[in-house]
């Protein structure tokens, strides 16, 4: 029987509901708004990462899906370096369109005579309707350059009208033969959106090509031939190309569908966004890494709140739901804030990608993507957020009692913990391989994630290990306390390490992709480099320009012979054969495409032998092959070695030839270049043009040479690479904005994760130094003890991070992006001192007040 005086066992036990732990969340939450700020930073910008990315991913492939036909003007193209066989013309008319139009483009020099200017032109003459589907593009409009136009019209880039200032009824002369301007061009279907960029576009009707003097042997023309159907290009049309396909291949014939043309656009615009979801999903990964470590701040603090509510008959499930609910719904609130700001980035992206996209981009906002991007968001950060959080069940009511005693610590068999972590594993893999839409991609960067994670935690683990063993008694008092402070028990020495390492990892990785993206478009300029390449010079021609040259005082920096050949066998093997029998280890690029190479008895100063011997002179009358020099890009498309035996076609002229060197070219120098050296002796005879490169020191001389060209040698085109150069760079230039935009976003999540993992540290920080201050150490030698222990993990965790990003970069952008890959020494240098200041300063300023003020008042405070 109970008396009166005695407490019941249930008086005190707390009304525990579901609605009593949501207040309870709801009042504390109040109160911890600020810690609660950062944690729901954490998540913000991974979230608009990702949904940014994917909502424009999805619009422009429904546009590119909606605007299809647009992307090629026809149902079905054909096109050829040469005239079109009598077979291949017999084939298309088996397939009985309804309508076909044909095309001649060529490049030339244009004379604008009312603007007394000169430039490289991208010709096209058509003769047809085309395009069928959509429409060219022309101010004013409705303007074509139909054959049964009497007079030859022209209808010039847009473009050339604001450099020049052409108006309509000005003249334009192409060769022999001068066009009046009828109208300027905006746009043609199916051509690239850079399309003009270097050499702006005029179209001219078909029937007066001939009359320009412009097609010329060695002329580099393109044939195409655009169709229609009844039906449009259906099944039994596509069963019947299959059949064909093997003699379009032989004559160097291309055929595109719309389906085929669909598909590239498809796959280019699918390399640009691969880059934009690697930011986003890095951000996220970041963003994990922050909620874990603000979570784990943030509780640090609610120890003894737990402890309370226990003794007060609160079950640990109960206070673990109110910590849990309260987190969930902080990382709901900064899901939907990042998705809102996701939403707004998917309008920005097609302004800034504008001059790439392919498709007008009519925009919507994707409902179903953008509220799965926010629940994979938010289910992403709150089980990042229940590794710190499950400790909390193992907290006792007598814990309310025991000062200093922890036992949040994590159990290292836990099965829920192991739980969450086999979550996050698998979690992590799936979006993954979502957004990178491709398993084995998905599946390699979580296994190079997860050893980098495995390699960093190594690294501080032998980092605590040496710490232990290496004898420190000579050191200075700061600097042996502070390298002592790394191996101490709770010191989170590890967790520091795997935290600032792996997300200086994740961030330098996404600067080397983003490098080795853009020095794709780096272009090396030395002094007396060439700045204006002639080319299309007949043999009869030649001393006309180097005359000329010299009457202007220009050098002739290179002067090089093109012979036109295509390659036909390989070790006795045709290009067909080789195809079907090494599959992926020969490219097919380099077996189709038309070689334009040279002979010369000697090698530029800006080629290297890398293997084998030059051979600089041979002849006909050597049983043997005739020795050749390949470039190194070639001896890898087509997986050549010394020793092989290449048979050519040139101009009709079969010519054996044997691999015995291979050279190293330069490319990025603007001088002409070959895959394919021939000695001299040998291509002599052939039909050939000449491509001659000089300086000019001015933009004046450099406009007298290229009209003196044009008026002397209309065949003859001139480049100003310094033109090209500036398009290029601005080219590169919107690329790079449009990267270091999305880039932002990852570096605000690595910064709220950087100052999340070292706030975590703060507990345990604060008894050190209020142990030390009691123990008589001043506050400069507290600071300096902080700044060796904080100086020390930035180094170690920035240079761990670092040389394993370097390692990630080359393999993305070898197997992903594939583009070359290079060390930035002087930016590799300058993210080490960043990182190890960024995290001294962060360590620093999360330490005020530790070391200046008296011990009592700081354990007061911080309690």
């Amino acid at each position: 029987m109970q008396t009166r005086n005695q407490p019941s066992t249930h008086s005190s036990s707390l009304p525990i509901s579901l609605g009593w732990i949501l207040k309870s969340a709801w009042r504390d939450a109040r109160r911890n708004r600020r810690k609660l700020l950062l944690f729901a930073s954490s998540v913000v910008f991974g979230v608009a990462a990702m949904v940014g990315v994917n909502a424009f991913r999805i619009n422009l492939q429904n546009e590119v899906q909606s605007q299809s036909k647009e992307l090629l003007g026809a149902d079905f193209r054909i096109g050829s370096r040469s005239p079109f066989s009598q077979e291949i013309l017999q084939f298309v008319e088996s397939l009985a369109p309804s309508e076909r139009s044909s095309e001649v483009s060529f490049t030339t020099m244009a004379n604008f005579n009312e603007a007394d200017a000169t430039r490289l032109v991208f010709v096209k003459g058509l003769e047809g309707p085309f395009p069928w589907y959509g429409k060219l593009e022309t101010i004013p409009d409705d303007i074509h350059p139909s054959d049964t136009t009497p007079e030859p019209v022209a209808i010039v880039d847009e473009g050339l009208s604001i450099q020049f200032g052409l108006e309509i009824g000005d003249s334009v002369k192409l060769g022999d033969q001068t066009f009046t301007i009828a109208a300027f061009l905006k746009k043609i279907p199916g051509d690239s959106p850079m399309a003009g960029t270097f050499a702006p576009r005029i179209l001219i009707a078909k029937q007066h090509v001939e009359s320009t003097g412009l097609i010329k042997l060695g002329s580099r023309v393109f044939y195409a031939q655009s169709f229609i159907y009844p039906n449009g290009w259906n099944e039994d049309k596509q069963n019947t190309l299959k059949e064909i396909k093997p003699l379009l291949k032989e004559q160097r014939v291309s055929e595109t569908t719309v389906q085929e043309r669909v598909e590239d656009v498809g796959e280019t615009m699918d390399r640009m966004t691969d880059y934009l979801n690697l930011v986003g999903f890095i951000s996220l990964l970041l963003g994990g890494l922050g909620i874990s470590g603000s979570v784990s701040a943030y509780l640090k603090g609610k120890h003894d709140t737990v402890a309370i509510l226990r003794t007060f008959g609160s079950s640990s499930q109960a206070s673990l739901l109110i910590f849990g609910i309260q987190i969930s719904l902080v990382a709901l609130i900064g899901s939907i804030v990042g998705a809102s700001i996701g939403i707004g980035i998917q309008f920005a992206l097609p302004t800034i990608l504008a001059s790439f996209l392919p498709v007008n981009l009519a925009l919507s906002i994707p409902w179903s993507n953008v509220i799965a991007s926010l629940l994979i968001g938010w289910a992403f950060a709150s089980v990042f957020a229940y590794i710190p959080l499950l400790p909390l069940r193992r907290i006792t009511p007598l814990s309310a009692l025991r000062s200093g005693f922890d036992e949040s610590q994590p159990a290292k068999r836990d099965p829920w913990t192991w739980a969450i972590y086999t979550v996050i594993c698998l979690g992590t893999t799936g979006l993954s391989i979502w957004l990178s839409n491709s398993l084995l991609n998905g599946i390699l960067f979580i296994v190079g994630l997860a050893l980098a994670l495995l390699a960093i935690g190594g690294i501080g683990l032998a980092l605590r290990t040496t710490l232990k063993r290496l004898s420190t008694k000579r050191f200075p008092f700061a600097l042996r306390q502070g390298l002592m402070n790394l191996y101490r028990p709770n010191n989170r020495t590890q967790f520091l390490m795997i935290t600032i390492g792996m997300g200086t990892f994740l961030i330098y990785t996404l600067f080397l992709s983003e490098k080795g993206l853009l020095q794709q478009g780096e272009i090396e300029r030395g002094e007396n480099q060439p700045n204006v390449i002639l080319f299309g010079i007949q043999p009869d021609q030649k001393d006309g320009i180097e005359t000329l040259l010299k009457s202007m005082n220009l050098e002739m920096l290179a002067s090089e012979a093109i012979v036109t050949m295509r390659l036909t066998a390989i070790n006795g093997e045709t290009a067909s054969k080789i195809k079907s029998i090494h599959g992926e280890e020969v490219e097919r690029w380099a077996l189709r495409r038309e070689y334009r190479s040279t002979y010369r008895n000697y090698l530029r100063e800006d080629e290297e032998i890398t293997s084998g011997t030059f051979t600089p002179k041979a002849s006909f009358d050597s049983d043997t092959p005739i020795p050749i020099s390949i470039e190194e890009r070639i001896v890898e498309a087509l997986n050549l070695q010394l020793g092989d035996i290449l048979l050519w076609d040139v101009q009709g002229l079969p010519i054996e030839t044997q691999v015995t060197s291979i050279r190293e070219v330069d490319w990025k120098q603007m001088k002409p270049n070959f895959f394919v050296v021939f000695p001299e002796g040998i291509l002599e005879p052939a039909p050939s043009t000449f491509v001659v490169a000089t300086y000019a020191q001015d933009t004046e001389t450099n406009a007298i040479l290229q009209k003196q060209v044009v008026t002397n040698y209309p065949n003859v085109s001139v480049v100003n690479l310094d033109f090209i150069i500036e398009s290029l760079s601005k080219v590169f230039d919107k690329i790079a904005f449009a990267i270091r935009f999305m880039a932002t976003f990852t570096i605000f999540t690595g910064l709220i994760a950087l100052t999340a993992t070292i706030i975590t540290s703060r507990y345990q920080r604060v008894k050190e130094s209020v142990l030390l201050r009691t123990l008589g150490c001043s506050s400069k030698q507290i600071r300096a003890i902080l700044i060796t222990e904080y100086a020390t993990l930035g180094i170690l965790a920035s240079v761990s991070g670092i040389l394993l990003s370097l390692i990630a970069g080359w393999a993305l952008a070898t197997f992903t992006f594939q583009v070359d890959f290079s060390i930035p020494w002087t930016d590799t240098l300058l993210t080490v001192v960043a990182v190890s200041l960024l995290t001294l300063v962060t360590g620093l300023l999360n330490s005020l007040g530790i070391a200046s003020h008296p011990p009592l008042e700081t354990l007061r405070k911080e309690a």
